[in-house]
């Protein structure tokens, strides 16, 4: 008898935290969730009934009486139980179309970049599933503000929202602009879904400009055959960009990179002309940003002395 009556409690203790679990989860957004809640409500409360009657009969009552009540209140909590997964069925079922996960939508990375002024911006962004299937279902629109001005709506069909902005600032001063994308809310096969929406700040610094760059190299007047040593000097006006650097040595071989460089620094590369003549140097150095600068040298490789 005392068997049945703790697992009559534990049937009740089991109950009662998927009622406050269910609370807990409607949060600001939970108005459809309302019916369902309403019901686990009502079973939480006959649960909460039986409760009672059990510590009544325990308290006043015969054992004999107890256990032949007991079968009754069993049977009670086993309909209550069923409900209860009946509820939770309807819920999970409910919460496949009404994905209530933070950061639906997330603008990536999380904090503030800086671009150079002019240059276009193409946000990172990710739409958590299931939440992007049913925005496209249902023809979900986006829309996107800019340095204060708001897009015109546009139908939601992929992850990449094909965004692409330019920050432009007129002079050197740098500015920063705010990117929020919206995600309206909508209704996926009869169910409310609420709007999702996330922001990044975009700090523009001064206008890019292309690296500067100056070639010299070593033997000035080399010999076919001979070592060379070229080194190159680059300064990038920003002094924290990074800039790749390679020389073609005009004579068709395959050109050659220079170390990368940040901000400014020398680096240099060797090459052996395997014939003497005139040729045309041509360096290409550019900055992480596509500044690109190109100069141009001419080198006299001599015979070597009989």
């Amino acid at each position: 008898m005392k068997k049945n009556i703790l697992l009559t409690i534990l049937i009740i203790g089991l109950c009662i935290p998927h009622v406050q679990a269910k609370q807990e989860e409607s949060g600001s957004n939970g108005v459809p969730f309302q019916a369902l809640w309403d019901a686990l409500d009502a079973v939480d409360a006959a649960i909460s009934d039986l409760r009672t009657r059990v510590s009544a009969l325990e308290a006043t009552h015969s054992l004999s009486e107890v256990w032949n009540a007991i079968w009754g209140i069993d049977s009670e909590v086993e309909a209550l139980q069923n409900e209860v997964n009946t509820l939770k069925e309807e819920i999970m079922e409910l919460k496949k179309y009404h994905p209530l996960i933070i950061g639906n939508i997330v603008i990536r990375p999380s904090d503030a970049i800086m671009i150079p002024s002019g240059t276009p911006y193409t946000p990172d962004v990710y739409i958590s599933e299931p939440y992007l299937t049913y925005a496209i279902e249902s023809g979900a629109y986006f829309t996107y503000t800019w340095d204060g001005v708001t897009s015109d709506p546009i139908t939601l069909i992929s992850m990449d929202l094909g965004i692409t902005v330019t920050p432009v600032r007129p002079g050197t001063l740098p500015k920063n602009y705010v990117l929020t994308i919206t995600i309206p809310e909508f209704w996926c096969n009869g169910q409310y879904v609420p709007e999702a929406e996330d922001s990044i700040t975009v700090a523009t610094l001064m206008p890019n400009t292309p690296p500067e760059i100056t070639l010299t190299w070593s033997p000035e007047q080399p010999l076919e055959g001979e070592r060379i040593i070229f080194s190159l000097y680059v300064w990038d006006a920003s002094g924290r960009d990074w800039v790749e650097s390679y020389i073609d040595f005009g004579n068709g071989d395959y050109p050659r990179y220079f170390s990368t460089v940040t901000g400014s620094g020398t680096v240099q590369a060797s090459y052996t002309y395997p014939e003497a003549g005139e040729y045309i140097l041509t360096v290409t150095s550019e900055d992480q940003w596509g500044a690109t600068t190109v100069e141009t040298y001419p080198i006299t490789v001599n015979e070597p002395p009989p």
